[in-house]
């Protein structure tokens, strides 16, 4: 999906007013787009910068299943620093017993989302729920896209979801900016404002969403409705990379070491000629 065209004036605004220069920002920052910084990875291939960002390629997809017949479920997608995402075991709703799905509940948080049964965080309005299942229709796993974003914050221009119920279109995600410090406010992201006549045939709703960032300090929360399957994607822009950073400090410093060495070989070879300190 080609989000260079999907942001209008409004969204613009709403992302600039989320940094901390809006309004007056430094000489150093005049121009910058993004491109060469060593700190942030886009794709490394058509993409380099803010400019064109979620046209890389970088998509991750995950299914949803509540196959209760009556009660909608909520869930995580994402819990933010209250999150700590083990390698688990994918289990289906098939093999599913009555100690399993309390053993893997003590491993993660209530309701977050992970290959396999996911605990729900309760029937919306009524209480406990049957749990759903969650499966990648990605290259890698949901617990290996949470992990990676644990340590690689990520922005998400873009979102899209599929779905066997027209109904679940009208589910709002909602997110929040966890402190540990203040409360915050959450906010919600609502597909439904982008439904057009065409989704109810294709039952596929693509729409932006400037100013979303999966991190550690953010909170994501979804509900199924009965008996639904739902597909969600993230188009993914920038990442912050740290390990990028230290691989492209360690081979400046490499380099500089390598030019510094051989200069000083030179030197030495010039003194030993006599070129240096009264030679020739």
């Amino acid at each position: 999906m080609d989000f260079s065209k999907v942001y209008g004036p409004d969204d613009l605004e709403q992302m600039a007013g989320g940094l901390s220069n809006y309004g007056g920002q430094s000489a150093a920052m005049i121009g910058y787009d993004g491109q060469g910084d060593e700190a942030l990875d886009f794709d490394g291939q058509s993409v380099e910068s803010f400019v064109g960002e979620g046209n890389g390629g970088r998509e991750f997809t995950f299914t949803i299943d509540n196959n209760n017949t009556t009660q909608a479920l909520r869930l995580k997608i994402l819990s933010g620093y209250n999150d700590d995402v083990p390698a688990i075991i994918p289990v289906t709703s098939a093999a599913v017993t009555n100690v399993l799905p309390s053993i893997i509940a003590t491993m993660l948080p209530a309701g977050q989302i992970r290959d396999g049964y996911t605990p729900d965080l309760g029937a919306v309005g009524t209480g406990s729920g049957d749990g759903l299942v969650v499966s990648s229709n990605s290259i890698k796993t949901v617990n290996e896209f949470l992990r990676f974003i644990k340590h690689n914050p990520t922005r998400v221009v873009g979102m899209a979801i599929r779905t066997d119920n027209e109904l679940q279109v009208a589910i709002d995600f909602t997110v929040k900016e966890l402190s540990p410090f203040k409360d915050t406010q959450s906010y919600s992201i609502t597909p439904k404002k982008f439904q057009n006549q065409g989704v109810f045939q294709s039952k596929i709703l693509q729409f932006a969403t400037p100013g979303l960032q999966l991190d550690p300090n953010t909170e994501i929360f979804y509900s199924v409705l009965a008996n639904t399957q739902v597909a969600v994607t993230f188009y993914c822009g920038a990442s912050l990379n740290m390990p990028k950073v230290l691989k492209s400090k360690a081979k400046l410093a490499t380099n500089n070491i390598v030019s510094a060495g051989g200069a000083q070989n030179v030197l030495a070879t010039k003194a030993k000629l006599g070129l240096i300190g009264g030679g020739f």
